[in-house]
């Protein structure tokens, strides 16, 4: 999305930064329950009980970049 959002010709991009947010935010939400939800599977697929807890905690990545403000995007086009 932030390619989207760097485009030269975005003069109403303002007005979409809460959606784009919301998504972000959702999106973080959906990726995290997935993957906590697949750890058993994927320390099975490894066969090491101990991947469990690490891919758990490795989850949370999804919630926390989620966090991040999309107007970070805006300054990024500005650059010169």
């Amino acid at each position: 999305m932030a390619e989207a959002m760097i485009q030269p010709d975005t003069s109403r991009i303002e007005s979409f930064l809460g959606t784009v947010w919301i998504v972000h935010i959702t999106r973080g939400l959906i990726l995290c329950i997935l993957l906590y939800v697949a750890s058993p599977y994927v320390a099975s697929f490894f066969n090491d009980p101990r991947i469990i807890d690490l891919v758990q905690v490795a989850s949370l990545i999804f919630v926390i970049e989620g966090l991040t403000n999309p107007g970070v995007d805006l300054f990024r086009r500005d650059l010169e």
